[in-house]
């Protein structure tokens, strides 16, 4: 895929990435505080992030979740107050992005033995 047309114009997927940076540029500063806060008020844990990928492990450190939510308590409430909807709605889409990833890790296990029981008849009728 060409980065630009013969025009001169960003093709649709540079143009896509390019708004994807101008949202993260943007937003950046902001996620510093916030994610500084977090952590003075000891609300980020670490999550070590491993996959699968095929056959190749991958290993991504450095990675932090929020507390559990009943861990959190006063605390988060209190930056909430003092940070506003931006901070709520962070919070807010953190808990379903890793709601989402569990029911993708449930949904995997869930169908783990249905894809060795397919790969194990599909070599014994090879």
């Amino acid at each position: 895929m060409p980065v630009f047309l013969d025009n001169g114009a960003p093709s649709a997927e540079a143009a896509h990435r390019l708004r994807a940076l101008e949202v993260f540029a943007s937003d950046y500063a902001r996620t510093a505080v916030y994610s500084r806060v977090l952590a003075e008020r000891e609300l980020l844990v670490d999550w070590p992030l491993r996959l699968q990928i095929g056959d190749e492990g991958v290993e991504i450190e450095g990675l932090c979740v929020l507390a559990h939510p009943l861990a959190r308590g006063e605390a988060l409430q209190a930056l909430v107050a003092e940070h506003g909807f931006p901070f709520a709605e962070l919070v807010t889409l953190h808990d379903l992005s890793l709601f989402n990833m569990q029911r993708l890790v449930d949904r995997h296990r869930r169908t783990r033995p249905e894809r060795a029981g397919a790969a194990a008849s599909g070599a014994r009728d090879a």
